[in-house]
């Protein structure tokens, strides 16, 4: 009953509820987007801790570097000679640690994203120091020409000869003035080792002109749980570097993801309290409208929990319906705007936001709820 009445009086003001609902599609729309980007980075972080695990990166950051702003840091800088004397340090595994040069291609357009291309010189047989348990989907998976490059997913992307095509096995890239054939693509992984272009690591250190020194050296253990032991010969033997574990990368991270969260959430807050105004604004000048209807059905014995029931009904039909369209909008809008977030990743989101459309659509009411219990059934009488 209630509802008809709500489909009604919301129909004879269509094009006001038209125009309505696309405000709540957008602001939906907008909410979906930015809850897939935090889970887009959650997920994201969980899989470039898991790379890390059972290895420390010792670098030399320069003062003001943080972990979490540049890791694995481009701007750091070891002597080759130093970092061949950590590969034979105390229990210290050589067979799958490495030194690495790390070196900025292109940076990214997103918020606290690694670079989109980041140049990875690795010392060939050694990649999994890096790569970790990330392995090759297409090609080979060791480094055994001096120009022979193996390509994240975005880097392939980049490299493509079309837009929107990736990079193929036995292509030829430019990178830095010079071509190099692509061997091998990497698995999906996250954006770290997605943008990443491995190529021999003294190759990379003629190219960028880095001819003696490298970024960092991963080191891995000997005996597994042998970590700790590690890494406190570094800091012990070396105190002027910097040794960054699991645990130090997931605190930094955190840290700085919890300011992006902290910022998203405040745009979400803000977005919801948008599409509380605009449905309370559009329900009070109905109530206004509609006060000598209101007046009448409260003369001829309507209940004030009726005139309740039949305001918050209108206001969660208007709030439900924005809802629902938003996500066909969101998908469309996400898929172009980023292409690597998926509609399964949006669902889980939208699914979530009906319950905030619900209580937007009660919160939104109450204001003319309140103000229609309060019309004076008299009031009717004196225009009849």
């Amino acid at each position: 009953m209630l509802i008809d009445i709500a489909f009604k009086n919301l129909w004879q003001r269509r094009l006001r509820t038209i125009l309505t609902i696309l405000g709540i599609v957008v602001a939906v729309q907008l909410y979906l987007s930015i809850g897939s980007i935090m889970r887009w980075y959650d997920e994201d972080l969980q899989g470039r801790l898991l790379a890390f695990g059972g290895k420390v990166y010792v670098q030399r950051l320069v003062s003001g570097d943080l972990i979490s702003e540049d890791f694995p840091s481009s701007s750091s800088s070891i002597d080759t000679e130093m970092a061949q004397e950590l590969l034979g340090g105390e229990g210290v595994d050589p067979q799958t640690s490495s030194l690495a040069l790390f070196v900025t291609v292109e940076r990214s357009l997103r918020p606290f994203s690694p670079p989109l291309v980041i140049a990875v010189g690795i010392q060939p047989g050694h990649e999994g120091a890096f790569l970790g348990t990330f392995a090759v989907s297409d090609g080979a998976a060791v480094l055994r020409g001096e120009r022979d490059v193996i390509l994240g997913r975005d880097a392939a992307l980049h490299y493509g000869s079309r837009e929107g095509e990736m990079a193929t096995v036995g292509e030829t890239i430019v990178i830095a003035g010079e071509t190099f054939t692509v061997i091998g693509l990497l698995e999906p992984t996250p954006t770290l080792f997605a943008s990443a272009v491995l190529l021999p690591l003294e190759t990379a250190q003629r190219v960028f002109d880095r001819q003696g020194t490298v970024s960092a050296v991963i080191l891995t253990a000997r005996e597994v749980g042998g970590v700790a032991a590690m890494r406190t010969w570094v800091e012990t033997t070396y105190p002027a570097l910097s040794v960054t574990g699991q645990e130090e990368l997931a605190q930094n991270v955190e840290e700085m993801y919890a300011n992006m969260r902290l910022f998203f959430n405040a745009i979400n807050t803000t977005i919801i309290l948008v599409a509380i105004v605009v449905i309370m604004i559009v329900m009070v000048v109905a109530v206004m409208e509609r006060r000598r209807e209101i007046g009448t059905l409260r003369a001829i014995g309507a209940r004030k929990r009726v005139i309740l029931g039949m305001i918050v009904t209108e206001s969660l039909i208007i709030s439900l319906i924005g809802v629902i369209l938003a996500l066909p909008a969101s998908i469309g809008m996400n898929q172009l705007a980023w292409g690597s977030f998926y509609p399964s990743e949006i669902l889980l989101e939208w699914l979530r936001s009906f319950g905030i459309a619900i209580a937007i659509g009660v919160l939104a009411s109450l204001l003319p709820a309140l103000q229609a219990m309060r019309v004076d059934p008299l009031e009717s009488l004196r225009y009849e």
